[in-house]
């Protein structure tokens, strides 16, 4: 598990939105099969995974975006590759201002937006969304599904 995730757990765990036995079943988890916490405590019903995105924005200072219904953005799509946006779970919002909108559902990985600026060429600005809706993007803009 990258220790980014131990952060976002702390935050998530002194809100109360959970209990300790409650986190510990998904760490558990996510140690096992990876993903994000907010989406590993949704699907036990615990909270909603909005819940915790808006959670986490607030205490990391970080926007939240919603990227359902947004219109793709061929240009930021062309920025990165479909198997580097699904193994970081990270999704190419728009290029604005000559910087790169990333959807992240965990924004505190240094790495993958160290890495998504190398390979896009250009500043990476992290936004937090859902596990869900970057899922449901890659699949919409990249795979066409």
């Amino acid at each position: 598990m990258p220790k980014s995730s131990n952060s976002i757990a702390d935050i998530i765990s002194r809100s109360g939105l959970v209990d300790e036995m409650q986190m510990k079943a998904a760490l558990a988890k996510q140690e096992q099969w990876g993903g994000s916490l907010a989406l590993i405590l949704a699907e036990t019903g615990t909270v909603s995974e909005d819940e915790v995105i808006e959670l986490l924005g607030d205490k990391l200072r970080i926007a939240v975006m919603h990227i359902g219904n947004r219109p793709k953005d061929a240009a930021a799509l062309a920025k990165l590759d479909v198997e580097f946006c699904e193994q970081h779970g990270v999704f190419p919002v728009q290029i604005k201002n000559r910087s790169l909108t990333l959807g992240m559902y965990n924004p505190v990985d240094i790495g993958a937006i160290d890495e998504a600026q190398v390979r896009a060429g250009m500043r990476v600005v992290p936004v937090l969304v859902s596990e869900t809706e970057i899922r449901n993007a890659i699949l919409k803009h990249y795979r066409h599904q």
